[in-house]
Protein backbone atom coordinates (compact mmCIF):
# COMPACT_ATOMS: atom_id res chain seq x y z
CA UNK A 1 0.00 0.00 0.00
CA UNK A 2 1.36 3.40 -1.01
CA UNK A 3 1.55 5.99 1.76
CA UNK A 4 -0.39 9.11 0.88
CA UNK A 5 1.39 12.46 0.85
CA UNK A 6 0.35 14.67 3.81
CA UNK A 7 -2.06 17.46 2.97
CA UNK A 8 -1.33 20.96 4.24
CA UNK A 9 -4.42 22.87 5.42
CA UNK A 10 -4.27 26.61 6.10
CA UNK A 11 -7.10 27.39 8.55
CA UNK A 12 -6.66 31.16 8.61
CA UNK A 13 -9.65 33.32 7.75
CA UNK A 14 -9.95 34.80 4.24
CA UNK A 15 -9.19 38.35 5.41
CA UNK A 16 -5.84 37.16 6.79
CA UNK A 17 -4.66 36.24 3.28
CA UNK A 18 -4.32 39.94 2.42
CA UNK A 19 -1.37 40.30 4.77
CA UNK A 20 0.22 36.91 4.07
CA UNK A 21 -1.13 34.84 1.14
CA UNK A 22 -1.60 31.10 1.57
CA UNK A 23 1.09 28.70 0.41
CA UNK A 24 0.31 27.36 -3.07
CA UNK A 25 0.43 23.78 -1.76
CA UNK A 26 -2.14 24.41 0.97
CA UNK A 27 -5.87 23.88 1.01
CA UNK A 28 -7.47 27.03 2.41
CA UNK A 29 -10.19 25.90 4.79
CA UNK A 30 -11.02 28.61 7.34
CA UNK A 31 -11.47 27.48 10.93
CA UNK A 32 -14.79 29.34 11.13
CA UNK A 33 -16.15 27.05 8.37
CA UNK A 34 -14.93 23.82 10.04
CA UNK A 35 -18.38 22.21 10.23
CA UNK A 36 -18.83 22.73 6.47
CA UNK A 37 -15.57 21.16 5.30
CA UNK A 38 -14.51 18.55 7.86
CA UNK A 39 -16.75 15.80 6.46
CA UNK A 40 -15.27 16.30 2.98
CA UNK A 41 -11.83 15.10 4.16
CA UNK A 42 -10.75 11.48 4.05
CA UNK A 43 -9.71 9.85 7.30
CA UNK A 44 -7.12 7.88 5.27
CA UNK A 45 -4.96 10.98 4.75
CA UNK A 46 -2.56 12.72 7.12
CA UNK A 47 -3.12 16.46 7.55
CA UNK A 48 -0.70 19.23 8.53
CA UNK A 49 -2.61 22.15 10.00
CA UNK A 50 -1.23 25.68 9.87
CA UNK A 51 -2.54 29.07 11.00
CA UNK A 52 -0.84 32.41 11.61
CA UNK A 53 1.10 31.28 14.69
CA UNK A 54 0.00 27.89 16.00
CA UNK A 55 -2.73 28.68 18.50
CA UNK A 56 -5.78 27.98 16.32
CA UNK A 57 -4.09 25.07 14.56
CA UNK A 58 -3.52 23.41 17.95
CA UNK A 59 -7.26 23.61 18.66
CA UNK A 60 -8.13 22.40 15.15
CA UNK A 61 -5.82 19.39 15.43
CA UNK A 62 -7.46 18.44 18.71
CA UNK A 63 -10.93 18.62 17.12
CA UNK A 64 -9.77 16.62 14.11
CA UNK A 65 -8.09 13.94 16.21
CA UNK A 66 -11.22 13.55 18.36
CA UNK A 67 -13.18 13.07 15.12
CA UNK A 68 -10.74 10.35 13.99
CA UNK A 69 -8.48 12.27 11.58
CA UNK A 70 -4.68 12.07 11.52
CA UNK A 71 -3.67 15.69 12.02
CA UNK A 72 -0.48 17.44 13.12
CA UNK A 73 0.16 21.07 14.09
CA UNK A 74 2.71 23.06 12.11
CA UNK A 75 4.12 24.69 15.24
CA UNK A 76 6.00 27.45 13.45
CA UNK A 77 2.88 28.86 11.81
CA UNK A 78 2.76 31.18 8.81
CA UNK A 79 4.61 34.00 10.59
CA UNK A 80 7.79 31.93 10.39
CA UNK A 81 7.38 30.57 6.86
CA UNK A 82 9.90 32.63 4.92
CA UNK A 83 10.76 30.42 1.97
CA UNK A 84 14.42 30.33 3.01
CA UNK A 85 16.24 27.00 2.82
CA UNK A 86 16.96 27.07 6.57
CA UNK A 87 13.34 27.86 7.53
CA UNK A 88 12.31 25.25 10.09
CA UNK A 89 8.73 25.17 8.82
CA UNK A 90 9.95 24.74 5.25
CA UNK A 91 12.21 21.88 6.34
CA UNK A 92 9.28 20.24 8.12
CA UNK A 93 7.23 20.40 4.91
CA UNK A 94 10.11 18.93 2.91
CA UNK A 95 10.58 16.13 5.45
CA UNK A 96 6.85 15.34 5.29
CA UNK A 97 6.90 15.25 1.47
CA UNK A 98 5.43 18.71 0.80
CA UNK A 99 7.82 20.65 -1.40
CA UNK A 100 7.74 24.44 -1.18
Amino acid sequence: MTKLKPILIDIREHEEFIKLPPLPEALTLPMSEYKNWIKTLSKDNEYLIICNTYNRSTQMVLWMQIAGYKATVVKEGMVDVTGEEDCSACQLFKNKGIIL
